[in-house]
């Protein structure tokens, strides 16, 4: 493959005065947005195929679309335009751009984007770069369904909404997830995970989980009976660490108390160690609602429960990678869901 360095591109130096009147816009006194489309170009016309001139305009037509279209949302987010003059970049960027040609369609054009505008703000190899350039170069092998799959399975395992307070936020938050998805797409069999793990965006594990599970272990505090405060103090003499815990009312039972957090790990784990948070959690654990509490009161009021259940089921045992992740990001990212990628991949201890 071909590809341009900036000795045929020339670069602004630091001399350059970035946003005088008449020039192109240029962030960081590097590479003008004008500079990064023409790199663009160049390269795709240096490497894509020669085809038959009917099938040539399409290409054509998308390649320009791809790169406007980037471009225009390069501005819009103010990413640095710099990576252009790092050959790996010049590189994944024609990859993406080739997939969209070949498929041409909306969904994956927005998911390249938004993975190539997150590696556009990476200049140093490092992790985070080895898996975006990876994510670029699998999302194109996925089926839409396969896409909401690990979308679905990041969701539920490896996030929790912290705007989830009782079960009318928790199922306002299940509809929000699923509402972009098409139902039908989505089907429990065994060439999904197959494939999935053939591409390397989840791994098999011995471990199975049920949507019950999941939920009451993410969102504990939805599914208090509640205790009472002569039950806390019991608790607390022996305990003394966890008198200053705040109580609320239990959102169940009003007569009752329940401890202020919807996720005791999450929210008490820069104020207390491993081994005490799981004294509270046992004591959590004897005032919840048992799994078919929860289930049937999650079936009564979530006219969703049995598509989600199933499919969730199904895929239980598959554990997202960290190209997985990256793309289901991605692809959650398209329907107003924003995520950190730093939070799933960070080399830091």
């Amino acid at each position: 493959m071909r590809i341009f360095d900036k000795k045929k591109h020339e670069i602004g130096d630091n001399s350059n005065n970035n946003n005088q009147a008449g020039r192109d816009i240029i962030i960081n006194n590097g590479v003008s947005f004008s500079e990064a489309k023409e790199i663009a170009l160049d390269v795709y016309h240096a490497n894509f195929y020669k085809l038959s001139s009917e099938v040539k305009g399409i290409v054509d037509l998308r390649a320009q679309e791809f790169i406007d279209d980037y471009i225009k949302k390069a501005i819009q987010n103010k990413t640095s335009m710099n990576e252009f003059k790092n050959p790996d970049y010049q590189y994944i960027f024609y990859k993406a751009q080739e997939s969209y040609i070949r498929n041409g369609k909306e969904d994956l054009k927005n998911t390249l984007q938004h993975i190539l505008l997150k590696r556009a703000e990476v200049s140093d190899f490092s992790l985070k770069q080895i898996v975006l350039n990876e994510s670029i170069d699998i999302v194109h092998k996925l089926t839409p369904a396969q896409i909401n799959i690990i979308s679905i399975l990041f969701i539920l395992n490896n996030s929790i909404r912290l705007k989830v307070v009782n079960l009318k936020t928790l199922y306002n938050y299940l509809d929000e997830i699923f509402k972009f998805l098409d139902n039908k797409q989505i089907t429990a069999v065994d060439s999904n995970i197959q494939h999935l793990n053939f591409l390397g965006c989840t791994t098999s594990t011995l471990m199975t989980s049920n949507l019950i599970n999941r939920l009451k272990a993410t969102y504990s505090g939805v599914f208090y009976k509640g205790f009472t405060k002569d039950s806390f103090e019991n608790f607390i003499k022996d305990n003394s660490e966890f008198k200053d815990i705040n109580l609320i009312p239990c959102i169940n039972d009003n007569s009752k108390f329940q401890i202020d957090s919807v996720n005791i790990y999450y929210d008490f784990s820069k104020k207390f160690s491993k081994q005490s948070l799981d004294k509270l959690k046992n004591f959590q654990d004897s005032y919840l609602m048992s799994e078919y509490e929860i289930e049937k009161l999650v079936k009564e009021n979530y006219s969703q429960y049995d598509f989600v259940m199933k499919i969730y089921n199904f895929y239980s045992s598959l554990s997202l990678t960290s190209v997985g992740i990256a793309i289901a990001i991605a692809n959650l990212t398209q329907h107003s869901m924003e995520f950190d990628l730093d939070v799933w991949i960070n080399e830091k201890e």
